[in-house]
């Protein structure tokens, strides 16, 4: 086949195979543009994309990719037509059912692809996706290291739509049953439930379990002898649970029995460092007690969140801690003086320079637990204007100033763009947009194709 002939025209006139089409030069091009003729080729020959894409059949690495690329589409107007016209969501659905059917390499695919998949272009989970049968057979492969970070991750996902279908699913119910005495499944269950309690979902089912004895100290001192990120943060969030849950006594003991191990990671350079400092500080929270290591600790952590670039894991740590040395009476005025706590948020509320949603969010959280605390310190009218110029950043998502001035210069660039529409169209100039962008009804014929 000669790669110098226009592939739009070849799939139109049915002399081009897949395999062919997915070689040719002009492939990534034309599929980036969304080219209808493409699209309606690929429509057709769908099959073949999910043999190659999820690597039931093998075939040359550039093939593979490229099948990956149509499976997992950026454009989402295109993701919703292959979703309606292919095959791609029943095979989805119904690989669950016959995972033990494909190969270890053909699952770890569809693992690693299922994300991409499954979540809109606004990371909400899409319904069609949202089986409870579904879902509960892949978490019985849950043994599978591929399966099990896909559930992982995905429980921990903070969208609505997630929280919503865990909660109506009873994940708990589920892992609870299928936990397995003194095996590798078994554990990998624990975890995930101990995860899912540190998420949004509703807990109050799951207090029992939570209380339950020896339900999670097997994997507390598995999991301190890791520096994945997930890992630590679970047992900081574990550890912050069991601060409002005081009968979980075992629990908070299994943590302190490795505080020696877990203060040494708090003040190295591990990654999971801000994790590891913040378990510090609850554990001195369960004790009633701040010593001269939680001290430190806490020291470490607003220096970081008040730094002006704060590392995002300290979001978290830090809302979490000063919540959590809120509810065990250890905010003292003593406390708040020596870290110049209050100074430093008031300070922070002001700041020019941008920051994420998350960084806001957290910031009013604990000012709301300050305000709570500091009555004698700082004024109620200091605290509402604190409160208002966070709520100012967070409805902007940047700083007051530099928001304020680039929206209008995107009013002024709409304006001048109607100005010169106005013109074509009086000077009768206008043009046909069809002729240049593609709308619904291409993507309609596309399919029709």
């Amino acid at each position: 086949m000669d790669e110098s002939v226009d592939l739009s025209q070849l799939v139109i006139t049915g002399k081009c195979g897949l395999l062919v089409a997915l070689k040719h030069p002009q492939f990534e091009t034309l599929w980036n543009q969304r080219n209808i003729n493409l699209i309606a080729f690929i429509i057709e020959y769908y099959d073949g994309i999910i043999t190659f894409g999820f690597r039931i059949k093998k075939v040359e690495p550039i093939i593979q990719q490229r099948c990956e690329m149509i499976i997992c589409p950026n454009d989402y107007n295109v993701k919703k037509i292959l979703l309606k016209d292919t095959k791609l969501s029943k095979f989805v659905l119904k690989f669950a059912f016959h995972i033990s059917e494909y190969s270890s390499e053909t699952i770890e695919t569809y693992f690693r692809l299922l994300p991409n998949i499954i979540f809109n272009a606004y990371d909400a989970f899409t319904p069609i996706f949202s089986s409870h049968s579904y879902f509960e057979k892949i978490i019985q492969n849950i043994d599978r290291e591929c399966v099990f970070e896909f559930v992982k991750d995905f429980i921990v996902r903070e969208d609505e739509s997630v929280v919503h279908f865990l909660d109506r699913f009873d994940i708990f119910k589920l892992i609870t049953a299928e936990c397995y005495p003194n095996s590798e499944k078994s554990y990998k269950y624990r975890k995930l439930y101990a995860m899912v309690l540190t998420t949004k979902v509703d807990t109050s089912r799951a207090l029992d379990q939570l209380l339950e004895t020896s339900y999670y100290t097997p994997i507390i001192q598995n999991e301190i002898a890791t520096s994945d990120d997930g890992s630590w943060e679970m047992l900081f969030r574990l550890s912050a649970l069991t601060n409002l849950v005081p009968a979980a006594q075992e629990i908070t003991e299994a943590i302190i029995r490795e505080k020696d191990t877990i203060s040494k990671i708090a003040f190295s350079k591990s990654p999971v460092a801000p994790y590891a400092l913040g378990i510090v500080i609850q554990i001195s929270c369960a004790n009633k007690e701040l010593n001269d290591q939680s001290k430190k600790a806490l020291n470490i952590i607003l220096s970081n969140f008040f730094s002006g670039n704060p590392t995002p894991k300290f979001y978290s740590v830090t809302k979490v801690s000063i919540q959590s040395l809120r509810n065990a009476g250890l905010l003292s005025e003593e406390i708040l003086q020596k870290t110049k706590l209050c100074n430093r948020v008031i300070k922070a509320s002001h700041l020019k320079n941008k920051q994420s949603f998350e960084y806001w969010s957290s910031l009013s959280d604990v000012s709301g637990e300050l305000q709570m605390v500091s009555r004698d310190i700082v004024a109620e009218e200091t605290w509402d204007e604190v409160l208002h110029n966070i709520q100012d950043h967070m409805s902007r998502g940047v700083n007051v100033n530099s928001s304020f001035s680039r929206w209008w210069i995107y009013l002024l660039i709409i304006l001048v763009g109607l100005i010169i529409i106005g013109l074509m169209i009086y000077f009768g100039i206008y043009y046909d947009r069809d002729d240049y962008f593609f709308t619904d009804s291409d993507f309609d014929a596309a399919s029709d194709l």
